[in-house]
């Protein structure tokens, strides 16, 4: 059995608000478990694909906690 994908109706979904809220949603969430020094970004650029976020350290304290304990991958689980 095969399918078709309907290639407007993902692009849609993509672009969708809601989408991106959900998205943004999850990266606070995983901001908010790493804790002091790491800030959550999202971008919603028509011109890209879809809505993507971005959660980074942004002082030298969290920087280290990154490479030393891979701490934002530990609190993505």
């Amino acid at each position: 059995m095969t399918f078709k994908l309907n290639r407007k109706g993902v692009r849609e979904l993509l672009h969708d608000p809601s989408i991106a809220e959900e998205i943004n949603a999850k990266a606070k969430a995983i901001q908010g478990r790493a804790g002091e020094g790491f800030e959550a970004l999202l971008e919603n650029n028509s011109k890209k694909t879809r809505a993507v976020a971005t959660v980074r350290a942004v002082n030298k304290k969290a920087v280290h906690e990154c490479f030393k304990n891979n701490l934002l991958l530990k609190v993505i689980r």
